[in-house]
Parts: C-alpha cells; sequence; structure tokens
C-alpha cells in the first residue's frame, strides 16, 4: 500500500509539540513546588494530590500533543489506496516520447537509416494523419526532460524532429521508465482531453525502470504505446564516449512482456473504446500506423473527429476525515480524563448497591432494546454491505438481487435512509450492466432529502447516462444539480461544460440542416416557372406557325 500527501511541508507544524510540551511540564513542576507549601500540615494528602495532579497534566498533555498530531496528518492530506472514477472527456492529447541514447544510432533501420531518424520520420508521418489534437514531445536517455509542452502548434513539433541527437541530452544511459513519468508529469491535472503516450525506442534501457513506469501510467488512466524501431539481430555501434564499441539491436520480445506483464496488472478498461493499458507495435509491420492512430480517428478513421466519452481514472482516496476524528476524540479523552474524578464517581456508585444493581439492571435493559429495535437495521445495513461487495466483484446478479430486497424492507417499514442507499446501489448496478433506462429511473427516485453524497452521485450518474444518450441539456441540467450538492467536484463542472459544448453544436448542426433545405425548395419553384414558361414558348410558336400558313395561302389567292 503506496501512502502519499498533498502537503508534505505540513509536517514541519510537528516541531512545535517538543517545546509545547516541554514548556507544560516546566510550568506544572512550578506550579507543584508552589502548591506544596499549603499542604504542611498534611503532608501524606499533600503528596496523593499533588501526585494525582501531576498525572492529569500528563495525561491531557500527551493527548492534546497527539490531537495537534492528527490535525498535522490531516492537513498534509494522508492519501492511500486507490479508487476507479468516471471521468467525461473529449478531444485527445498525445505526448511523444523519443529515446535519444546512443543505441538508436544504429543504422539498421528500413533504408539505411539510423533508428532515431526513422522514428522521427515515422513520428512526422504520424503528425501528417492527425488533426486537431494537442502534442508534447519528450526527450529520455540517462533523463527525461520535456522538450516540447503540450501545443496544438505541430510545426514547432516537426522542427524538433529534424533536428534529434543523443547529443541534445549528457546524461549517460537509457531510461525510458524515466521519460514515461516526465509524460504522465506533462499533461495538467483535470485535462478534458483523453491522454496517450507513444514512444519511440528501440526498448535497450539500461536501468529496468519500464515496468514501473507503465504501472503508474495505467492507474492514471494513459494508455502507452511502444514502438520498436531496428533489427532483432545485434549491430555493432559506437558508445557515447566514441571510442568503446557495443552490441545493440531491437530488444521486441522483451518490450512485448513488459506490455503484457503491466496490462495484467493494470487490469483496468481505461476508455470507452476498449484500447489495452499497455501496447507494444513494431514500425516494420504492416498498418502500424493505423493500429497506433486507431484511438484518436475511430472506427471512421476521419482525421480529426474527436468525440466525448466516458473514461475511467485511478485515483487516490485521502482519508483527512479519519484524522480530524482522532483528533477530536484525544482532545475530548484528554479533557475528560482531567476534569473528572472517575474514581470518586465510582466510589459513590459502589458505596450503593442497591443503586448500583438498578443501573446495571437499567443499563441492561437500554441494551436489549436498542439492540432487539436496531436488529432489522443491521440486518439490512448488512446486506448493503454484501451487496456492494458483490458489485465490486462484479456478480451484478446477486447485487440487484440484495439491494432489491433491502429497498423493499426498508419501504415497508418506513426506513427512509436505508431506502435511499439501497435505491442508490440498485440504480449503480443497472448503469453498469448497461440497463440505462432502468438506472436512470431509480436515480430520480432518490429523494431530496437523501444524504448529500447519495444525491451528489445520484445527480452526476445519471447526467453521464444522459449525456450517452445524447440528450445533452438534461445531462447538464443534472450536472448542475450535482454541483449544488457539491460546488467543489472538478469532475462535475467539466462535465457540465462539455454537455453545454455539445448542445451548442447541436442546436448548430440543425440549424444548418433547416438552412439547407430551403435551396431545395427554391430549385422546385424554378423547375415550376421553367415548365410554364416553355408551355408559353410552345403556344406563342403554335399561334405563329397558324400566322404564316394564313399569309402563305392568302398570297397565293392575289398573285
Amino acid at each position: 500500500m503506496n501512502f502519499s500527501f498533498d502537503r508534505p511541508y505540513a509536517f514541519f507544524g510537528l516541531l512545535f509539540v517538543i517545546p509545547a510540551f516541554a514548556y507544560t511540564m516546566y510550568r506544572c513542576h512550578r506550579l507543584v513546588v508552589d502548591l506544596g507549601g499549603f499542604y504542611n500540615a498534611r503532608p501524606a494528602e499533600a503528596d496523593c494530590a499533588l501526585q494525582k495532579f501531576r498525572h492529569k497534566i500528563l495525561i491531557r498533555s500527551i493527548c492534546s500533543a497527539a490531537a495537534w498530531v492528527m490535525l498535522v496528518c490531516a492537513y498534509a492530506g494522508f492519501s492511500w489506496g486507490a479508487a476507479s472514477v468516471p471521468v467525461q472527456k473529449g478531444g485527445h492529447a498525445v505526448s511523444f516520447v523519443f529515446d535519444i541514447s546512443w543505441s538508436m544510432n544504429a543504422p539498421d533501420a528500413p533504408g539505411g537509416l539510423t533508428r532515431l531518424d526513422a522514428s522521427a520520420r515515422y513520428a512526422d508521418m504520424l503528425l501528417d494523419h492527425m488533426g486537431e489534437e494537442s502534442v508534447s514531445v519528450i526527450l529520455v536517455k540517462g533523463d527525461g526532460i520535456i522538450a516540447v509542452p503540450l501545443t496544438e502548434d505541430k510545426e514547432t513539433v516537426r522542427l524538433l524532429l529534424r533536428n534529434l541527437s543523443p547529443a541534445m541530452m549528457s546524461a549517460a544511459g537509457s531510461s525510458l521508465g524515466k521519460g514515461i513519468r516526465v509524460a504522465v508529469r506533462s499533461f495538467p491535472q483535470n485535462l478534458s482531453q483523453f491522454e496517450y503516450i507513444w514512444v519511440f525506442t528501440d526498448g535497450d534501457e539500461t536501468d529496468g525502470q519500464l515496468s514501473g513506469a507503465l504501472a503508474d501510467a495505467a492507474k492514471y488512466g494513459i494508455p502507452v504505446t511502444l514502438i520498436g524501431f531496428g533489427a532483432e539481430n545485434e549491430t555493432e555501434i559506437l558508445a557515447g564516449d566514441g571510442k568503446t564499441k557495443v552490441k545493440t539491436a531491437l530488444r521486441a520480445s522483451s518490450m512485448k512482456k513488459t506490455a503484457a506483464a503491466a496490462a495484467r496488472t493494470a487490469g483496468i478498461q481505461l476508455h470507452i473504446g476498449k484500447i489495452p493499458p499497455v501496447q507494444y507495435i513494431d514500425a516494420t509491420e504492416a498498418g502500424s500506423a493505423i493500429r497506433i492512430l486507431q484511438p484518436l480517428t475511430g472506427d471512421s478513421m476521419q482525421s480529426g473527429r474527436q468525440e466525448a466519452g466516458l473514461a475511467y481514472e485511478t485515483r487516490k482516496v485521502r482519508h483527512q476525515g479519519i484524522f480530524i476524528g482522532l483528533s477530536l476524540l484525544l482532545f475530548v479523552t484528554g479533557f475528560l480524563f482531567s476534569e473528572f474524578n472517575f474514581a470518586a464517581v465510582y466510589g459513590r456508585i459502589a458505596g450503593r448497591k442497591k443503586a448500583a444493581k438498578t443501573i446495571h439492571a437499567a443499563i441492561l435493559c437500554a441494551v436489549s432494546v436498542f439492540f432487539t429495535a436496531c436488529s432489522v437495521n443491521m440486518q439490512d445495513s448488512k446486506r448493503i454491505l454484501q451487496s456492494t461487495w458483490a458489485w465490486q466483484q462484479k456478480n451484478y446478479r446477486s447485487a440487484v438481487a440484495g439491494f432489491l430486497q433491502t429497498e423493499e424492507n426498508a419501504a415497508a417499514r418506513g426506513d427512509r435512509t436505508i431506502q435511499q442507499y439501497a435505491l442508490y446501489g440498485l440504480a449503480a448496478t443497472y448503469m453498469m450492466q448497461g440497463e440505462d433506462e432502468a438506472a436512470l429511473k431509480h436515480f430520480d427516485a432518490v429523494a431530496l432529502n437523501a444524504p448529500g453524497q447519495i444525491r451528489f452521485s445520484a445527480y452526476y450518474n445519471a447526467g453521464i447516462i444522459a449525456d450517452r444518450s445524447g440528450n445533452y441539456q438534461k445531462a447538464a441540467y443534472y450536472f448542475r444539480q450535482a454541483l449544488l450538492q457539491d460546488s467543489k467536484s472538478i469532475d462535475a463542472k467539466i462535465n457540465l461544460e462539455l454537455s453545454m459544448k455539445q448542445q451548442e453544436t447541436k442546436q448548430t448542426q440543425s440549424e444548418q440542416q433547416e438552412s439547407q433545405s430551403i435551396p431545395e425548395n427554391t430549385d422546385t419553384a424554378s423547375s415550376m416557372e421553367k415548365a410554364v414558361f416553355s408551355r408559353i414558348q410552345e403556344n406563342e410558336q403554335k399561334q405563329w406557325k397558324n400566322q404564316q400558313s394564313d399569309q402563305k395561302s392568302s398570297s397565293g389567292i392575289d398573285y
């Protein structure tokens, strides 16, 4: 389990614990010394009272220090574990990672080119078939650097491709893993585009960090494509010192094994189009460019097509609430142990056996009543947990049965809280099964007085379903309602903007179609006018011919 912190500098706040604790103990000692003179008449009682006072101050100081430590940890942003979060995205962003180590100078690419020259030409060809995608360039050797930040200016990228050389970096070795990690960081956080990483390399790395970097990219929901250049037969080249001769080759088999292992470890579907999280493609294979460009162009193979869709990103799970709760608990514990004399209270109760028996009997009765009244609620809560676990295991049939039974029991009993959780779980299960209509019906059934997180999740997922069906106006409404429940949700804001933009695009297209129907009516009217005019001309010609025949007959008589 990996632990991480959002604000590691917050741990400097722990330095205040030591001086504060030392000062408290010093003040306690001075106070005990000053109070000692008041108990000269009864030294035994004085020692007992002062000893109890020391213990109370010590317990309260320890609890206060521990509460402060918990607050510091909460502010530091402790997070561990991961969760897959659905995010709606549109458009594409690609990071080109070029291996410029000395092994890429081997002249074993087709046409007598070096591997580096072949990778540059191949990348330039890919740029010709890309549309309005954003592109960044990462150079990797012994380390990785961002040569071109994310941009839509393809000419800047082409200018760099014409000048690729191992001399552009002084770091020795070849670390593909560092280059991939830099590529992941090159994408801005909360980017509303689908992200991809293309690595142009021969796979001849020197530090073995590739596998770990591929796993990290998969956690962020970024598919990686390894594109191999060179021949698998050994080729002799000069090392970076210009003297040492070394042998290098295309490590295709190694990259295939690494890609397959990383894909199995990821175990998640990153995008709608069932794109593998990691894949290896040989640049010399027929149709290799089509396989690489397929996620960008889709099935239609139209360059520049960018459609919105749903992606799953693995994000860290933050646990600030646990530390805040522990801090409050420690603070209250220290206050109780320092202000209340539990021994005296217990002594009074023990001195009154009859009262003690009465209190014990009352406690037992209260506990029995509590468990009798809550037994049904506990069973329903247990069934919800079991159904949620079945949902996590993709056993949707069992999950639907559990949520349905819990919802019916809660509705019959009038337990609105349990019913709302069961409704949401049922809707989420239908959504995962692709039954969007049933899922939307149950999301809409979530009451307005349901817990805030349930309402937010219901509106958010209902917006995703509406967007899938092409009802962007309704999707925008649901995302607005989700933001009313949680105004800090970045995903809901991004999805709201995308839905509004798609609705505007849809309206514009409908207006264009209506305007295109007008010329068709004009053509029909013009064809009718032509028919009328041709009819008039025929009548005029017949009338003219009749006049000519009359003139000829009259001229014959005159003659």
